[in-house]
């Protein structure tokens, strides 16, 4: 840790992370990003000390500590995602954290940047990066995830598109904006033989109620302490989906972790025990149309992820 500037300087320098820091925020020097940073923190919660973190998938992320000893992060949401959209992200995520449900708690409203973009400040929660290979993981996030469906129900959540629509495609478009896919009949081979299977399966799923739901899930965007779950992050990636394609599509990704030595790809007993975690935790296994509609549901995302690799 150090300046925020100097974190990121090394960021920005990255060949891969400076274009999209580029393509979100334009040609910015680290001073430039770090002064824009800070002044969106400081109105409310005073200068900031020192850089904690800097991070930018599809939007980008910056943890600081102010002059205070808050230590806060701020996240700058990409242009795809209109205002409506994260004003119900911003009311779902404050709606869980006042439920106890393992989400870091806001520091205000949505902020308005000159170029158009939003922001919003959390505060920074301290946890562990995990693997998802460890059983007590795989519980903690299947159990959570049910647990997160049953207070969307409740609550009554409102429905919402996802953040990256498919439009009708068969490969959706990418989240990152250095992933360029042909969308043409040809090509792709078995995978788009694969995508094409499970779209076809999961016309099941209109017989189904949708509801909202975190299309996200996974180690990447969670922290733990003692093996349990912390937080959740990147309440943006909200989307409306039946439980079993929500759970389905986890199970096929919740191992998913880049910034750490561990195997991305979950087992097929892995994506059981999550499956089985996530029943336990509903108080009811799924039916036999839930389970052939979450099988379709992790079969696409696995050919839509190979066919981005």
């Amino acid at each position: 840790m150090g300046s925020l500037e100097e974190i990121l300087a090394v960021e920005l320098a990255h060949p891969v992370l400076g274009r999209l820091f580029g393509d979100l925020l334009g040609p910015l020097t680290p001073g430039e990003l770090a002064r824009a940073v800070e002044a969106l923190v400081a109105p409310a919660h005073g200068p900031v000390a020192r850089g904690l973190f800097a991070a930018i998938s599809v939007g980008a992320v910056f943890g600081v500590e102010t002059a205070a000893g808050e230590r806060l992060v701020l996240k700058i949401y990409p242009r795809s995602l209109p205002h409506a959209h994260l004003a119900t992200a911003h009311a779902v995520q404050a709606r869980l954290a006042a439920l106890a449900f393992p989400v870091p708690r806001l520091r205000g409203g949505l902020l308005a940047m000159p170029s158009g973009l939003f922001a919003s400040i959390a505060d920074f929660v301290d946890g562990d990066e995990e693997g998802g290979h460890d059983p007590r993981i795989i519980t903690e996030l299947g159990g959570a995830l049910a647990r997160c469906a049953q207070l969307s129900e409740q609550e009554g959540f409102p429905l919402l598109a996802a953040a990256v629509p498919s439009r009708g495609r068969l490969w959706p478009v990418p989240h990152k904006s250095t992933i360029r896919l042909a969308q043409t009949a040809r090509g792709a081979g078995f995978l788009r033989d694969r995508a094409v299977r499970a779209r076809t399966a999961l016309a099941e799923a209109r017989a189904l109620r949708p509801r909202l739901a975190h299309l996200d899930w996974g180690v990447k965007n969670a922290r733990f302490r003692a093996k349990k779950l912390v937080a959740v992050f990147d309440w943006d990636s909200l989307g409306s989906a039946v439980e079993a394609v929500t759970a389905g599509k986890a199970a096929a990704q919740f191992t998913a972790h880049w910034d750490i030595p561990t195997k991305i790809t979950p087992s097929p007993e892995e994506a059981s025990a999550f499956m089985h975690a996530y029943e336990a935790a509903r108080g009811r296994r799924f039916t036999a149309l839930e389970r052939r509609v979450a099988a379709a549901a992790a079969d696409q995302i696995i050919a839509v992820i190979a066919r981005q690799e």
